[in-house]
């Protein structure tokens, strides 16, 4: 069983190919997710990914998903958790000033701006946005998942991000 984990980052996973494009992380394969995978159609049973699509372009993000449906298995899953664009709106609306550990925005206006484009993120989705990239990648079956649960056994607890209202989603 192979599982691959896409933009690790200093979180790397014991029995997954870890990758990221980042020469200063401990990885197992580089990755560039906006190009061609290094890997055969159909050979990854499971993908995972937190927090790094919002930081490919959405050309780049549609790209990234077609390879991620090329190479995984008929029965392959890709587990994605990315900001929502739905929360982070509704915390504007709502006046829902969130500071969390270093990051302090002083205005809401600054949340928004500085959710949206402060750690080089170029593309922040929702769930509907989100389902029909993946659905015109080739995905047929598209769920919201909770926090650390999944009904797969190799899906489960794999967040590690303080959990903030992010977009979680499978989709096979």
């Amino acid at each position: 069983m192979k599982k691959l984990h896409i933009a690790c980052g200093t979180n790397y996973m014991k029995g997954w190919i870890n990758t990221d494009i980042s020469p200063n992380v401990k990885i197992d394969k580089y990755l560039n997710a906006s190009k061609i995978f290094p890997f055969n159609s159909g050979e990854i049973n499971y993908i995972y990914s937190e927090h790094f699509i919002e930081h490919l372009t959405l050309i780049e993000g549609k790209k990234c998903f077609k390879e991620c449906k090329r190479i995984l298995s008929p029965n392959g899953t890709i587990r994605l958790s990315t900001p929502d664009l739905n929360v982070m709106l509704n915390r504007y609306i709502n006046k829902e000033l969130l500071k969390l550990g270093t990051w302090n925005p002083k205005t809401l206006c600054d949340q928004i701006n500085e959710g949206m484009r402060l750690w080089g993120h170029k593309y922040v989705y929702d769930f509907e946005k989100l389902s029909l990239i993946l659905k015109e990648c080739g995905f047929k079956k598209i769920i919201r998942c909770e926090y650390k649960k999944s009904k797969i056994s190799e899906l489960n607890n794999l967040e590690t991000r303080v959990h903030r209202g992010e977009l979680i989603l499978e989709a096979s």
